[in-house]
C-alpha cells in the first residue's frame, strides 16, 4: 500500500504545470531532477482516544542526491506524539522536547540526542564495561561499509516480494495513455484541480485517489494481502494524494497524503510534505568531535545474547 502511495508521490512530484491534461503533465516533465531537496513534514493522526500532531518543521529531512549526503532532524514535544505527563516520567524522557539529529557525510552516519546520554551508557552496560565518553553529542555509528554489512544481515532469509515498483526510468518511457493505465491497475486515478497559490507560487494543483475496492478486487498487486485490501474496501478507506507543483521549475513545492474511512478504529491520518532547497543552516559535513560507538558490534552481540538467552552484562 505504501508503495503505491509512494509511486504516486514520485510521479506527481516530476510533473510539470503545462497544461491541464494530468497524464500529459505527468508523462512530459518525469525527466525534471533536482538532486539537493528538503523535505519538511506536518502530520496530524487520530487513533482511538490519541492524537498525533506534529507540526510543520519539528521533522525535517535533507539530502544531496549527487553527493550522496544526507541529514534528518526531528525535534517535538512528547505532548505532539499523544504522551501524557505519566506516560514522559514512566519512559524516563528527559527534557521537554524528543530530540534527535542524523547526518551521513558519504562515509560514515553520525548521530546526536539528549536520549543517547540517557539510554546508551544503560544499553553499552548489557555487553560490558561502559567507556568514560560523554555521549551527550556526536556519535560516529559507523561507516558506510559497516552499514551495507548490517543491511546485508538484516536481509538473510528475509522473502523477497513479488512486486517490484517500477523505476523513474521505466516511467519516463511511458506515454500519457501507457501511465494512465499503469496507474488505472493500480487503482489509481489522476486528475488537475487547478492553479492555486501555493508556498509562494501560483502552482498546479494534482490529485491522486486511490480505490481501495477496484484494487482488492484484481490481482494486478500480488504483494499486497487480498484480505486485507477487502477489509479496507470493506470500512470504506479512502486514500487521496495531492500535489502542488512549481509553475516554472517542474518540482513540487508540497504533497500531501490523507486517509479516511467509516470504521472509527482506524486513523484518520494527514500528512503533508513541503520540499524546497536545503537551508543554510543544513550541513552534510562531518562534525569535528565524535564519539565511536560501535553499533555494527552491539547488534552482532545482542544477536548473540538472544540466540543463547543470556542479557546481563
Amino acid at each position: 500500500m505504501l508503495s503505491v502511495l509512494l509511486l504516486a508521490a514520485i510521479v506527481v512530484g516530476c510533473t510539470a504545470p503545462a497544461a491541464t491534461d494530468p497524464y500529459v503533465l505527468t508523462s512530459n516533465s518525469l525527466d525534471a531532477g533536482w538532486h539537493r531537496v528538503q523535505l519538511e513534514l506536518s502530520l496530524r493522526a487520530d487513533v482511538e482516544d490519541r492524537t498525533v500532531a506534529i507540526e510543520r518543521g519539528d521533522i525535517r529531512l535533507a539530502f544531496d542526491a549527487e553527493a550522496g549526503t544526507g541529514s534528518f532532524s526531528l525535534s517535538v514535544a512528547p505532548a505532539a506524539l499523544g504522551l501524557g505527563p505519566d506516560e514522559v516520567v514512566s519512559l524516563g524522557l528527559p527534557g521537554d522536547r524528543l530530540e534527535l539529529d542524523v547526518l551521513f557525510d558519504g562515509e560514515a552516519v553520525f548521530a546526536r540526542s539528549p536520549l543517547a546520554a540517557h539510554f546508551l551508557p544503560m544499553l553499552l552496560a548489557q555487553f560490558g564495561d561502559v567507556p568514560a565518553e560523554d555521549y551527550s553529542g556526536w556519535l560516529r555509528l559507523g561507516t558506510k561499509q559497516e552499514f551495507e554489512v548490517l543491511a546485508a544481515l538484516a536481509s538473510m532469509g528475509s522473502p523477497q516480494p513479488d512486486f517490484v515498483t517500477p523505476e523513474l526510468e521505466e516511467l519516463a518511457a511511458l506515454g500519457p495513455a501507457e501511465l494512465q493505465q499503469l496507474l488505472a491497475d493500480y487503482g489509481v486515478a489522476l486528475s488537475f484541480v487547478g492553479v492555486e497559490h501555493r508556498e509562494g507560487v501560483e502552482a498546479s494543483h494534482l490529485r491522486f485517489l486511490f480505490d481501495t475496492a477496484s484494487v482488492a478486487q484484481n490481482q494486478f498487486l500480488p504483494g499486497l494481502d487480498p484480505r486485507q485490501l477487502g477489509e479496507m474496501a470493506a470500512a470504506e478507506v479512502r486514500l487521496t494524494t495531492d500535489a502542488w507543483l512549481h509553475p516554472t521549475t517542474n518540482r513540487p513545492v508540497e504533497l500531501s497524503f490523507e486517509m479516511t474511512s467509516s470504521d472509527p478504529a482506524l486513523p484518520e491520518l494527514s500528512l503533508s510534505l513541503y520540499v524546497g532547497e536545503p537551508d543554510a543552516s543544513v550541513t552534510f559535513a562531518a562534525p569535528d568531535s565524535y564519539v565511536d560507538v560501535p553499533v555494527l558490534t552491539i547488534i552482532q552481540q545482542f544477536m548473540g545474547s538472544f540466540v543463547s538467552g543470556d542479557f546481563g552484562p
